[in-house]
């Protein structure tokens, strides 16, 4: 003989409404770690973009890169800038034949630009945004081209990242 248990009715729906609520729970943290997520890459999006245009508008540095930089000027105006900025972990010069000119490790300095994604930037003078790795890793980064103390000629290009 089998004895068959059953679930009184109080049971079932405590299970149901249980379930219920943990499914909403879940789809709701779901929703707002997206929105988070979308809105703080937005910003950090607008900071690296912000940086970029401020440093590819710097008249020192324009004047530096026309000279090749001849007096090591942007490597300190490049600290100087990293040293006021928040969530900005490289800011990279680079002249129109991809030579660095300012880089946070100082051997990479005079070495070409790697990821892949600045040729927009070098050759057609386009400002954007762009996911790549480089030698630092995998990191999010704006680009802005530089142009001459008289806005006709581009003479580089300014890359500005954060880690990802």
């Amino acid at each position: 003989m089998r004895v068959k248990k059953i679930m009184k009715l109080q049971t079932k729906l405590t299970i149901l409404i249980i379930i219920v609520v943990f499914i909403s729970i879940s789809i709701i943290i779901f929703f707002i770690t997206s929105w988070m997520t979308s809105n703080i890459e937005s910003e950090v999006k607008t900071n690296i973009m912000n940086v970029a245009e401020i440093v590819a508008h710097s008249p020192e540095i324009k004047e530096a890169l026309e000279i090749k930089d001849e007096n090591k000027i942007i490597g300190v105006e490049i600290n100087t800038i990293l040293k006021t900025v928040d969530q900005i972990e490289y800011i990279i010069v680079v002249g129109m034949d991809g030579v660095r000119y300012s880089h946070p490790d100082p051997k990479l300095i005079g070495a070409k630009f790697v990821g892949g994604d600045e040729y927009k930037a070098l050759k057609n003078g386009e400002t954007y945004i762009s996911e790549a790795t480089g030698t630092l890793g995998k990191s999010l980064r704006a680009f802005t081209p530089i142009y001459n103390m008289n806005n006709n000629k581009q003479i580089g290009f300014v890359a500005v990242g954060t880690l990802t």
